[in-house]
C-alpha cells in the first residue's frame, strides 16, 4: 500500500466532497483538493462542474457561490503549468450562468495585480497571454459556446489588469474564438466593462446563444450529391483492376475509361490491361510502330 494513490482513486475519494459542496454554501474541506495535483485536479474540476450543469436543481445564487468557491480553490491551489490547465478546465466546463461570478471573483481574488503578485505590466501580460492561449486550446472541446466562453476569459483578465496598460482589449482579442471577434468588440466587451459610464452587464454574453449570435464553431464537411453517392454505391464502381485505383469511373463499350467531366474523373483516357495484352486489340503493345516506345502493362495513353 506504499504506492501513490492512482488518478481515479483520488477522484473517487473526492466524490463525497463534490456532494458536500453542491448542497452547502459553506467552504469545502481544503484537504480534499490538497490531495489532488496535475491531471487529477483537472479531472475533479471537470466532474464537479458538469455535475452542476446536469443537475435538475436550479442554479440559484447559493449554488453559484458554492460552485465558485470550489473552482476558485482548485485554481488557487494549483501551481505552475497546472494552474493554467485547471483555469482552462474551469472556463470549458463551468455552467455558463456561473461565469459572471467566476470572472469577477477570479479577477479580484486570484489575478489582480496584488493578488497575483505581478511585479509589472510585462509580468501580468506574459501570464495572461499564456493562460488565455491555454484556455483557447481547451475550448476546442468546450461543452458549449466556445466563443462566449473565450470572451468571458478575456474579460476576466481585462478586469484583473485594473486598466493597465490601456490597449489590452485589442491585445487580447486574438484569444477570442474565431467568428466572435466582431460582436465581442462591438457589444460583449463594452457591456461587460461598462464603457461610457454604463453599469457593467454580462447579459449580451449570457443570451448570445439564445439570440443566435454565438457561432457554433463546428466544422461542417461538405457531402456529395445524390448522383455522386449513387455512383460510389454502385457495384460497377468496385475496384477490380490496377487502373481503377484513381477512382471509380464509367467504362465505355470498348473497355477504355473516358473522361466524363465529373469531379471523380482524372482527365485522361486509360486502357485496361486486358486490351494491352489482347493480340487482336489495336492497343496491343507489340503492334505499335517501331519508333514508338513500348510501355509497361496497363500503361495509360
Amino acid at each position: 500500500m506504499k504506492k501513490k494513490m492512482s488518478r481515479w482513486m483520488a477522484i473517487v475519494c473526492a466524490v463525497p466532497f463534490i456532494s458536500f459542496a453542491q448542497n452547502s454554501a459553506k467552504e469545502g474541506p481544503e484537504g480534499t483538493l490538497d490531495g489532488l495535483t496535475g491531471n487529477d485536479r483537472v479531472a475533479f474540476v471537470a466532474s464537479f462542474n458538469r455535475s452542476y450543469a446536469k443537475s435538475e436543481e436550479p442554479l440559484n445564487d447559493n449554488r453559484i457561490k458554492s460552485l465558485y468557491r470550489v473552482n476558485r480553490d482548485a485554481v488557487r491551489g494549483a501551481e505552475g503549468a497546472d494552474r493554467k490547465a485547471v483555469l482552462a478546465e474551469v472556463f470549458a466546463t463551468a455552467p455558463k450562468a456561473s461565469l459572471p461570478e467566476i470572472v469577477d471573483g477570479f479577477a479580484s481574488e486570484l489575478f489582480s495585480r496584488k493578488a497575483g503578485g505581478f511585479k509589472d505590466d510585462e509580468a501580468f501580460i506574459e501570464f495572461a497571454s499564456a493562460a488565455l492561449l491555454r484556455i483557447s486550446g481547451r475550448l476546442n472541446f468546450a461543452d458549449d459556446e466556445p466563443g462566449v466562453r473565450s470572451a468571458f476569459a478575456v474579460v476576466m483578465f481585462l478586469k484583473a489588469s485594473e486598466g493597465r496598460p490601456d490597449d489590452l482589449r485589442e491585445m487580447f482579442m486574438p484569444y477570442v474564438r474565431s467568428g466572435s471577434h466582431v460582436i465581442a468588440r462591438e457589444e460583449w466587451f463594452p457591456a461587460a466593462m461598462g464603457d461610457g459610464g454604463k453599469t457593467p452587464t454580462y447579459e449580451p454574453m449570457l443570451t448570445a446563444g439564445i439570440r443566435g449570435e454565438a457561432p457554433n464553431h463546428r466544422i461542417s464537411i461538405p457531402q456529395g450529391g445524390p448522383e455522386e453517392l449513387n455512383r460510389l454505391a454502385g457495384s460497377e464502381n468496385q475496384i477490380h483492376q490496377a487502373w481503377d485505383v484513381s477512382g471509380p469511373m464509367a467504362r465505355s463499350n470498348d473497355g477504355s475509361v473516358p473522361d466524363d467531366g465529373n469531379a471523380l474523373g482524372t482527365g485522361i483516357l486509360r486502357v485496361p490491361r486486358d486490351r494491352v495484352q489482347d493480340r487482336n486489340s489495336p492497343w496491343y503493345r507489340r503492334t505499335r510502330r517501331a519508333d514508338e516506345p513500348s510501355g509497361y502493362l496497363g500503361q495509360s495513353i
